[in-house]
C-alpha cells in the first residue's frame, strides 16, 4: 500500500516542484523571458446580477490571453495521388444500397476572429480566483492582453480589453465589476450554462463510447420537454444527433449482436449506405396571456460539422443559429470543448392565436450531404423578457418550443455534442 501511495504521490511532488520553479533559470533564450522580466497581475472581480447571489458562484477563473485576431489564410493543399489515378484523389466506394449520406461538407461556422478558445499561437496564463473574486496572475510574459474570466452558472463571459503589461510590472487592476447581460425576467431555464453537458443523461459517463448510437431506442419520439414535469438528469439527452437508423457495420442496439449483417466482411462497396434521419427536440411550457416580445438564449458546448439548430415556437420559424463551429465534440467522447452562445427574440402573439404552448429546435430535413456526426451538444437553454439582439449573437424562443439540428452527410463516426442551456426570458 505505501509502496503504491509513494508511486502516486512522487510524481504530483515532481510536478508541483516543477510547477514552481518556471520560469526555469537555465532556460537561455531571447523568446524566453527570465524571472526578473516577468510580470504580476492581481485584482478582484465582483459579479454585479440581480438574479444571481455572488455566494452562489463556482468556479470563477480569470486569464490573460492575446487578443482576437483574424487568422492568417491556410496555404492550399497539395492534391493526393494513387497509382490508379494519378494526380486525383481516389473516388470513395459506391454503397450498394441507395443512402442519403455523401462527402463530408466543407468547414464552416467560425466566427471571423481567432478567440482565446481557440488561439493556439500565444501564451495564456490562467488562475481559479479565490471566493471574494481576487485573484493573481504570476510569471506573466510582457505584451498586450485581453483579461477575460468565466465561472460556473454564469452565461458568457467578462472582457476586459487593452491591458499593456510591462517587463517585470507589479500591476494591480483594482476592483473589476462584472455585470452579465440579462434580457429580462427568466420564465424558464434548462441546464447550467458552464460550458458542460454534465448535468444532463448520459453526462455523467459521457466517455463511454457510442452513446449517441442508443438515441433512437432512448427517445422512440426524440426529446419532449414539460417544463415543471421532466427532469433535464433524465429527460435531456446530453447531446442532440441525428436519428441514426441504419449504420452498416456497427452494432445500433442489443439486436444486433450476433447478426450476420453486423460483421459480415463484406468490402464497403457491397455494404447498404447509412440512413439517416434529422431529430426535433420539444419544450412545452404555459404561456396563457403572451405579451410583448420573448427571448431565447442557447449555450452550446459542441458541434459537428454543418450542424445549426432551427426554433420554432407553436410549429411557427422563429430562429436559426446558421452553421454552429465544428468541434468533433461527441465522436471524441466529450461533454466540452468552445461555448458558442445564440439568442433569437420572437413575439408570442405572431406565433398564433391562443396561448404558447411548445418552442422546438430542429435539424432542417438532411439533404444529400447528411452527416452521424452532425450534431450539437447542449449545455443551457433559457427564455426571457426585453427586446433581443441579433440571432447570430443570441437565440431567443417562449412557448412551446422545438429544436431541430440540421445534418449534412458522411459514414463517419459519430461525432459531435451540444451543451445546451437554454433559457426564455420574456419582454414586457
Amino acid at each position: 500500500m505505501s509502496s503504491l501511495h509513494s508511486q502516486l504521490t512522487l510524481p504530483q511532488s515532481l510536478a508541483t516542484a516543477g510547477e514552481l520553479a518556471v520560469p526555469y533559470p537555465w532556460v537561455q533564450d531571447p523568446e524566453y523571458p527570465p524571472a526578473q522580466q516577468r510580470a504580476t497581475v492581481r485584482g478582484r472581480i465582483e459579479l454585479r446580477d440581480s438574479a444571481l447571489r455572488p455566494s452562489s458562484i463556482q468556479n470563477l477563473w480569470v486569464g490573460l490571453t492575446a487578443p482576437d485576431y483574424v487568422a492568417p489564410a491556410l496555404p492550399a493543399l497539395p492534391r493526393r495521388t494513387s497509382r490508379s489515378n494519378p494526380g486525383n484523389r481516389p473516388a470513395p466506394p459506391t454503397p450498394a444500397t441507395p443512402t442519403n449520406a455523401s462527402p463530408p461538407p466543407s468547414i464552416g461556422g467560425f466566427p471571423p476572429l481567432v478567440d482565446w478558445q481557440r488561439d493556439a499561437k500565444h501564451y495564456q496564463f490562467w488562475t481559479r480566483a479565490a471566493r471574494d473574486g481576487s485573484f493573481e496572475l504570476r510569471h506573466v510574459r510582457p505584451g498586450h492582453y485581453t483579461l477575460h474570466a468565466i465561472a460556473d452558472g454564469v452565461l458568457g463571459e467578462f472582457v476586459h480589453p487593452g491591458l499593456k503589461v510591462a517587463p517585470g510590472q507589479a500591476l494591480d487592476l483594482g476592483l473589476l465589476v462584472w455585470q452579465p447581460e440579462r434580457l429580462g425576467r427568466t420564465l424558464w431555464e434548462i441546464g447550467v450554462p458552464d460550458r458542460t453537458a454534465r448535468e444532463f443523461r448520459h453526462g455523467d459517463h459521457y466517455w463511454q463510447w457510442g452513446l449517441y448510437l442508443r438515441y433512437p431506442e432512448e427517445f422512440p419520439k426524440d426529446v419532449d420537454f414539460e417544463i415543471g414535469r421532466s427532469d433535464w438528469r433524465r429527460d435531456w439527452n446530453y447531446v442532440q444527433p441525428p436519428r441514426i437508423l441504419q449504420w452498416p457495420g456497427v452494432l445500433l442496439s442489443e439486436e444486433d449482436e450476433g447478426s450476420e449483417e453486423s460483421d459480415s466482411g463484406e468490402p464497403a462497396r457491397n455494404r447498404p449506405g447509412p440512413q439517416i434521419q434529422p431529430t426535433t427536440w420539444t419544450i412545452r411550457f404555459a404561456l396563457p396571456e403572451p405579451k410583448g416580445q420573448a427571448i431565447l438564449r442557447l449555450a452550446i458546448c459542441g458541434a459537428g460539422p454543418g450542424c445549426r439548430v432551427q426554433v420554432a415556437v407553436n410549429d411557427h420559424p422563429v430562429g436559426d443559429t446558421g452553421l454552429l463551429p465544428p468541434t468533433s465534440t461527441m465522436h471524441r467522447d466529450g461533454i466540452e470543448v468552445t461555448g458558442r452562445n445564440a439568442a433569437s427574440g420572437f413575439r408570442p402573439t405572431s406565433c398564433g392565436p391562443g396561448p404558447i404552448e411548445s418552442l422546438s429546435t430542429y435539424r432542417p430535413a438532411l439533404g444529400p450531404r447528411a452527416s452521424c456526426t452532425t450534431t450539437s451538444v447542449w449545455s443551457w437553454t433559457n427564455v426571457r423578457n426585453p427586446p433581443p439582439p441579433s440571432l447570430a449573437h443570441e437565440p431567443a424562443v417562449s412557448g412551446p418550443v422545438t429544436f431541430r439540428s440540421t445534418h449534412p452527410a458522411q459514414p463517419r463516426s459519430p461525432t459531435s455534442r451540444l451543451q445546451t442551456v437554454q433559457h426564455v426570458d420574456h419582454l414586457a
